[in-house]
């Protein structure tokens, strides 16, 4: 089975999400040590790792911790630089019961243009109505990242969209 890749922080941050949801989307996963790194609901700032294990979701809290002029990511007695390094720390060693192998499959989700929007910022992604769009994250309540067709990625208005079925 081919590593995966740790630099890639859209394969396995999920964002906000609920203990719930996570559970959900990793019971759905067949394998051990598939995971998923969320935001956590009770400390702003810090991060979930959920991990598959045999038959449960364990959750293990990541502490986002300033020491002197850095931040270090916690989890248990382990201190990193960054998420990358944790992750790739806990592909060799055992969290409980299984070592990650990958991150959980992310559903992918559309979305049609239900207005013409030009964009003012260059961070905007402009688009026609009628035009499919793939969400990429749910940023805000009113901003979401979104990737066209042609596979330019920025933002677009939540308003000038439909979900799709």
């Amino acid at each position: 089975m081919d590593p995966f890749d740790v630099s890639d922080r859209n394969s396995w941050y999920f964002g906000p999400m609920s203990r719930q949801e996570a559970t959900e989307v990793l019971m759905n996963e067949r394998e051990r040590g598939v995971f998923l790194v969320r935001d956590s609901n009770s400390i702003a700032g810090d991060y979930v790792l959920c991990v598959r294990e045999d038959t449960k979701v364990s959750n293990y809290i990541i502490n986002k911790v300033q020491q002197q002029d850095h931040i270090v990511y916690r989890i248990g007695d382990q201190s990193f630089d960054n998420l990358p390094k944790l992750l790739t720390f806990y592909t060799l060693h055992y969290l409980d019961t299984t070592p990650l192998r990958r991150p959980a499959l992310k559903k992918e989700e559309k979305v049609i243009g239900k207005f013409d929007f030009v964009g003012s910022d260059q961070d905007d992604l402009p688009f026609q109505r009628g035009e499919i769009l793939t969400v990429i994250r749910k940023d805000e309540d009113q901003w979401w990242t979104a990737r066209n067709s042609s596979g330019k990625i920025g933002q677009i208005p939540v308003p000038y969209i439909c979900q799709r079925l």
